[in-house]
């Protein structure tokens, strides 16, 4: 695993020293991040509150499960995942997803953030991509098999015209002693 970024400017007094979160996490990169091996995992978490407008990279082999959270209101930078072959979970508050040739398993949800998936040949399911307040926007490969279930609350759906969606009828159940 690699990680990279940009470190900020510290203070000179900080010279010599560890920046440390207020729950006692310690920065062991260099760029914001304590990163701990726990054998067959290693959890990363963000190091301090001032972390807006930094960036950083973690790379890391195609085939490794990630899971990554965050529901802090602080870090709503953009997350991006690319050519990962294994599965992936990811559950946000406010940022924006960006999925790019990745093949599933695929559990992306975000209550604000958009997200956005253009996933490749070799896809693996099941998926889910649920936003409650932003949109969702999926590229399929054209030669895919797949059920789906879409609905939205607060926008409205779009599909290609090259896919053959057959549509389940809607049962309209309607109270008939009911006067409007």
């Amino acid at each position: 695993i690699i990680f990279s970024g940009k470190a900020e400017m510290e203070d000179e007094r900080a010279a010599g020293l560890s920046r440390m979160s207020s729950s006692g996490r310690k920065d062991n990169t260099g760029v914001g991040l304590q990163v701990l091996d726990k054998g067959q995992t290693v959890d990363v978490h963000a190091v301090g509150s001032r972390l807006y407008g930094t960036s950083f990279s973690i790379k890391v082999p195609q085939n490794m499960k990630i899971v990554l959270k965050n529901d802090a209101t602080v870090l709503q930078g953009n997350v991006e995942v690319n050519n990962m072959k294994n599965e992936l979970e990811i559950s946000v508050s406010h940022n924006p997803v960006k999925l790019m040739n990745d093949s599933g398993p695929v559990n992306v949800k975000s209550l604000y953030g958009t997200i956005e998936a253009v996933f490749s040949s070799g896809l693996k399911g099941p998926i889910s991509l649920v936003s409650v307040y932003g949109l969702v926007d999926a590229t399929l490969p054209g030669s895919v098999k797949a059920n789906l279930d879409m609905s939205t609350s607060f926008g409205k759906l779009y599909a290609s015209d090259s896919f053959n969606i057959v549509i389940d009828p809607v049962k309209e159940v309607v109270n008939k002693d009911e006067k409007y």
